[in-house]
C-alpha cells in the first residue's frame, strides 16, 4: 500500500512540477506581446499621432487635462508649453494608460503594469515582466539611474549602457535608454526580502536587472533634447 501510495504521489510531483515549469515559462507572455517599441504602441505613433484619433479608437478616457510642462531636463529651454494628458484604465495587460500631447501631437506614452493579479489560488505570472527581459524586447541598451543629475542633458546618455556585472542594485530602481529620436524610461519593483538584504550589506547581485518592471515610459526627444 505504502508502495502505490508513493508512486500516485511521485506522479502528482511530475505533473505540478510540470505545470510550476510551464508557469514560469509565462512571466510576462501577454506584455511582451503587447508592449510599446521606441517610438510607437498599436496604431499610435509618436509625433505623428493627435488625441482624437486616440479618442476615437479607446474611447472617452478617464482623465482629460491640460497643464504646464515641467521638463527638468529642459529647465533653460523654450519647453514650458502647455500640454494634454488623457488617461484610461485597464488596458489588457495595463492597469493605466497615459498619453501626452504637445501641439496636438503624441509626444510621451506612459504604462502602468497590472501586477499580482490573483486568479483563483495563483497568480497571473503573464502579467509580470521580469527587467531582465527588457534588452531583448527592445533589442536596447539600458542604463541603471537613480534620479538625474542636476544640469544633465538627455543627450549625455544617449547610446549608453550598463557594463557593470556583479551590481548592487536597490530595491527600487530605473532603467533608461536614449536614441536618436525617443527614449525609454522603466521603473523596476526589486523589493524583497533578498534584495532588502544585499542592499544594506552591500552585497552584489550576479543577475543584470533583478525584479519586475512597474512603468514603463516611452517619449519623443522633440521635448527633451
Amino acid at each position: 500500500m505504502k508502495g502505490k501510495q508513493f508512486k500516485i504521489s511521485h506522479k502528482w510531483l511530475f505533473f505540478i512540477g510540470l505545470f510550476l515549469f510551464s508557469g514560469l515559462n509565462l512571466f510576462g507572455q501577454n506584455v511582451l506581446q503587447d508592449l510599446p517599441t521606441t517610438k510607437s504602441w498599436r496604431n499610435f505613433l509618436l509625433d505623428s499621432t493627435n488625441a482624437e484619433e486616440i479618442i476615437k479608437l479607446l474611447g472617452k478616457p478617464v482623465k482629460d487635462k491640460i497643464e504646464k510642462s515641467e521638463n527638468s531636463l529642459n529647465k533653460n529651454s523654450d519647453n514650458q508649453k502647455k500640454i494634454r494628458k488623457i488617461s484610461y484604465k485597464k488596458i489588457d495587460n495595463y492597469d493605466s494608460v497615459e498619453f501626452i500631447f504637445a501641439d496636438n501631437l503624441l509626444v510621451g506614452m506612459n504604462f502602468l503594469l497590472r501586477q499580482n493579479k490573483l486568479k483563483g489560488l495563483a497568480y497571473d505570472v503573464s502579467s509580470l515582466l521580469p527587467a531582465k527581459d527588457l534588452s531583448k524586447a527592445f533589442d536596447k541598451d539600458f542604463l541603471i539611474i537613480y534620479g538625474l543629475p542636476k544640469n544633465s542633458k538627455l543627450s549625455d546618455f544617449e547610446g549608453q549602457k550598463e557594463t557593470t556585472v556583479p551590481k548592487v542594485y536597490k530595491q527600487f530602481y530605473s532603467l533608461l535608454n536614449v536614441n536618436k529620436d525617443s527614449g525609454i524610461l522603466v521603473s523596476v519593483d526589486n523589493n524583497n526580502f533578498k534584495s532588502g538584504i544585499k542592499e544594506v550589506f552591500g552585497k552584489p547581485t550576479v543577475e543584470v536587472f533583478p525584479g519586475f518592471v512597474q512603468r514603463i515610459q516611452i517619449f519623443s526627444r522633440t521635448m527633451i533634447k
